[in-house]
């Protein structure tokens, strides 16, 4: 396979957060920014952590077991926000489906990211032996925790995925983690970024995006999908694309269509990093 060496370079006018100027790198031509996301707009609702009525009054309703998402939304009276790209995974053939492409084993350390009301994380919890879910609607979590097996050792960690000390909290557990998630919509590929940024703390990673950003991360070199992101994902990971997911798999249903991918953290980068002189 022929390397290609990524040449540092410094845009002097992008300042993320007010820090020093962001790196780019070039790759056959290509100039990208290593760290895209800096350059979005964080979402309205990203700025408040405001307390939940609707959080504090679920945790004194006992819901059964076998309620389908569609009915306990209903029962909840929650209203999916449109905003934080909320589509619940309904279909339970395919969360089992996204576990077992996962490949991940009884004594992994699994992180979910944006758990929901648990579709995914009651077929994680039948897998390992423990896990961690990072969720940020705040209104979801004692209907979550209801929906896990009781007993089970879970660690709910309330806060914003694309802020997440990934390296920390691989430190905190021992080692690296392998996540298992199906992304908001308006932010997967910005989160997706931010966990390359903190791949030394990832073996693995499948994750459920939009599947015109499922085919960007994984299109070839030369190819009309071909990009920044494609780049920036090899570069430190295998990808391989797993499987479509229709609409009606969701909650409410999405226009779109959406695809799984599984990546595996490369034991060296794709192309050769250097300095230029």
């Amino acid at each position: 396979m022929k390397l290609y060496c990524l040449k540092s370079k410094t845009n002097s006018k992008a300042k993320p957060w007010g820090q020093s100027p962001r790196p780019l790198f070039s790759f056959n031509n290509f100039i990208f920014p290593i760290s895209s996301h800096h350059q979005q707009k964080q979402p309205q609702w990203r700025k408040s952590r405001k307390a939940s009525t609707m959080g504090a009054m679920s945790e004194n309703i006992t819901l059964p077991p076998d309620l389908s998402i569609p009915t306990l939304v209903r029962r909840l009276g929650l209203v999916p926000r449109k905003g934080m790209g909320q589509n619940f995974l309904v279909d339970e053939n395919i969360a089992e489906k996204i576990v077992r492409h996962s490949r991940i084993q009884p004594g992994d350390r699994v992180v979910e990211i944006g758990p929901g009301l648990g579709s995914l994380t009651r077929h994680l919890s039948q897998v390992v032996e423990s896990l961690v879910v990072i969720e940020w609607d705040q209104r979801l979590l004692p209907t979550l925790k209801q929906r896990v097996k009781t007993g089970f050792p879970m660690t709910v960690e309330w806060a914003d995925a694309l802020q997440f000390d990934f390296l920390a909290l691989s430190q905190r557990l021992g080692g690296p983690i392998k996540i298992v998630a199906n992304l908001p919509y308006n932010i997967s590929s910005p989160l997706l970024i931010h966990l390359l940024d903190h791949r030394l703390a990832i073996d693995t990673m499948t994750l459920m995006f939009q599947k015109e950003v499922a085919e960007r991360i994984a299109a070839p070199p030369g190819g009309r999908e071909y990009g920044s992101l494609s780049v920036q994902t090899m570069q430190w990971m295998e990808v391989e694309r797993v499987f479509d997911v229709g609409p009606q798999a969701f909650y409410p249903a999405p226009k779109i269509k959406s695809t799984v991918v599984h990546m595996q953290r490369r034991a060296q980068p794709l192309a050769q990093l250097c300095d230029e002189t």
